[in-house]
């Protein structure tokens, strides 16, 4: 719905913050989101799994 094509984020940055907890308000580097295992790191709050499957359309991913 932006009025933008989508950029992704290159792997030189996924040290920075790049994911948002809804249930806490963490803010997660992408590379902590990444390797969170679909929980927050911070509250243990459940990520929707099937986000993990569309990582190619926010990250730069091998």
């Amino acid at each position: 719905m932006a009025d933008h094509d989508a950029e992704r984020i290159p792997e030189a940055e996924f040290e920075e913050a790049g994911v948002l907890c809804g249930g806490c308000g963490a803010t997660l580097s992408v590379r902590a989101y990444l390797d969170c295992g679909n929980e927050c790191p911070e509250c243990g709050t459940a990520f929707n799994p099937g986000c993990r499957r569309h990582c190619g359309r926010y990250f730069e991913t091998a």
